[in-house]
């Protein structure tokens, strides 16, 4: 089952940490990638975080938006052509 997106915002310091890291995906929490990716960024002024969110996450987003474009004129985006759901 894919979780429902969050329709309130919450504030950063009402946010429990375990909830935030809940959204990542579990690679980008390992010291090792988090290691790579600083030396990326030292190295190359940018860095691509693949899959940053979790799938559960990700797929929850992407329906949202999926209904998002059901409702313009044409029935589709630019955007929804580049996303594929997880």
């Amino acid at each position: 089952m894919v979780p429902e997106v969050p329709r309130s915002r919450i504030s950063p310091t009402d946010m429990h940490e375990k909830d935030f890291y809940s959204w990542m995906n579990d690679v980008y929490l390992l010291e090792e990638t988090q290691a790579d990716i600083k030396q990326m960024f030292g190295e190359e002024s940018e860095i691509q975080l693949t899959d940053f969110l979790s799938v559960s996450l990700n797929r929850a987003y992407y329906l949202s938006l999926e209904c998002l474009h059901k409702d313009s004129d044409d029935g589709r985006t630019d955007w929804a052509d580049r996303l594929s759901p997880t």
